[in-house]
């Protein structure tokens, strides 16, 4: 009954089926479809080859491939992620800790600005002391408060 309609597959339909998977990895990327474009992209190719392949020897080479290729595709991009350290992700102050940069005005009460690059950072001195400090003035980052900056002058 299903030999019917799957007889009259052709390649096209196997690489209209791998742009389908890779517009769907596109979309909603998780490194898992793009393996399903991939197998059915090779099955197309190789019906190029073979258009006389049986329907149900496509489907196998499918499946073996989609295997194959999410098996491997897994293996490769598990590495490259636990390879990867993104413990300071979405905490960019953190990195900053330890380093020295200028005030980017006078801090009177304790409280100002540092200049980091192109970007002025709320700064308070540690142990809230309430000192006054000169524009340009050396101060090194010991912690980080939320947004703001805890910095002591540079020794």
């Amino acid at each position: 009954m299903l030999g019917g309609a799957f007889e009259t597959i052709v390649y096209w339909h196997w690489l209209a089926l791998a742009g389908l998977f890779v517009g769907i990895e596109i979309l909603a990327p998780g490194v898992f479809v793009i393996f399903l474009g991939i197998a059915a992209a090779i099955v197309g190719v190789v019906m190029l080859a073979l258009p006389d392949l049986d329907w149900r020897l496509q489907l196998l080479l499918f499946a073996v491939l989609a295997v194959t290729l999410v098996f491997i595709g897994r293996r490769i991009y598990g590495r490259m992620s636990e390879a990867e350290d993104h413990g300071s992700l979405n905490r960019r102050a953190e990195r900053l800790v330890g380093q020295v940069y200028p005030l980017a005005g006078p801090m009177h009460g304790g409280r100002g600005r540092l200049r980091i690059g192109d970007t002025d950072w709320l700064a308070r001195l540690a142990d809230d002391a309430t000192d006054d400090q000169p524009e340009g003035a050396a101060m090194r980052i010991v912690a980080i408060d939320g947004a703001t900056l805890i910095v002591a002058p540079r020794d």
